[in-house]
């Protein structure tokens, strides 16, 4: 697990601390956990729960289901909910089909889990503190 977290930290210092596919801004990039959830809530505002969705996590370009290998080549940084919702769908598109379909729908607005950052939401409280409490029992940074 370490080298996949030293990899995912490489991939995200890489591409400026943002998500693969959509370019939102992600936490949980370094691996010492120096960018945590409190820090990105300070930043962004939001929700514990709605920056659960912004958690980064590494994502195979070619998956390992199709033969993918753990390597700094083949580790992009995606944030939480992108990179399940690849995987969520009844194949895998592969990574550069799945970028232009994340990007058309967030071009189109219909990319609703990462783009909450972007817009101001009346249901999100003005401050980090509103709205939902930090949830116990986060993901370990390198669990995933």
């Amino acid at each position: 697990m370490a080298r996949l977290c030293n990899l995912r930290a490489r991939a995200a210092a890489l591409q400026g601390g943002r998500c693969i596919y959509c370019d939102g801004p992600m936490w949980g990039c370094a691996p010492d956990g120096s960018d945590d959830i409190d820090a990105f809530l300070a930043t962004y505002g939001g929700t514990a729960r709605s920056a659960l969705r912004a958690q980064c996590t590494a994502e195979h370009i070619v998956a390992r289901q199709d033969g993918g290998r753990t390597t700094a080549a083949n580790i992009a940084a995606a944030c939480r909910y992108c990179n399940e919702h690849r995987h969520a769908r009844h194949e895998a598109d592969p990574f550069t089909d799945y970028r232009r379909y994340v990007r058309a729908r967030l071009a189109e607005g219909r990319w609703d889990g990462c783009a909450w950052w972007r817009l101001p939401d009346p249901m999100r409280g003005s401050r980090p503190d509103e709205g939902d409490p930090v949830p116990t029992g986060l993901p370990a940074m390198c669990g995933n």
